[in-house]
């Protein structure tokens, strides 16, 4: 995947609009988060997963197939401080068993109708486990 290369995900992290709706999107719902086991599918850089916990997620799964990019969200998540509340989980979604059962699902899966990065057994497989 694209995605893989961590270019793409500083071009993700560049685009203001997209960013700042996600983290309005998370902050404006804390209620959701508080106190909840997440999983974030495709974390890629780790920053929803840091909303997440900044929200008052009690644990986060982050998931992420692209040993690259897991160990940059790893190396960010501990810079950060938040080691303690967010888990890098390294593979693909539908090869993974998370230690227990997540309340929120959250991902920042980009596609057609989720045709593209395989999206679409992703879902179904996350839907699964909340």
């Amino acid at each position: 995947s694209a995605y893989a290369y961590l270019y793409h995900q500083k071009q993700m992290l560049m685009d203001n609009v997209r960013m700042n709706a996600y983290h309005s999107a998370i902050m404006s719902n804390k209620k959701f988060f508080e106190g909840k086991t997440v999983l974030d599918v495709g974390t890629g850089s780790g920053v929803l997963a840091i909303w997440c916990a900044q929200a008052g997620a009690k644990k986060v799964y982050a998931i992420e197939a692209s040993t690259d990019a897991a160990k940059s969200a790893r190396e960010t998540i501990k810079k950060l401080g938040y080691s303690d509340k967010i888990e890098v989980l390294e593979g693909f979604s539908t090869d993974i068993t998370l230690p227990e059962q997540a309340d929120v699902c959250i991902a920042e899966i980009v596609g057609s109708v989720c045709s593209e990065e395989g999206a679409y057994a992703t879902i179904l497989d996350a839907h699964a486990v909340v």
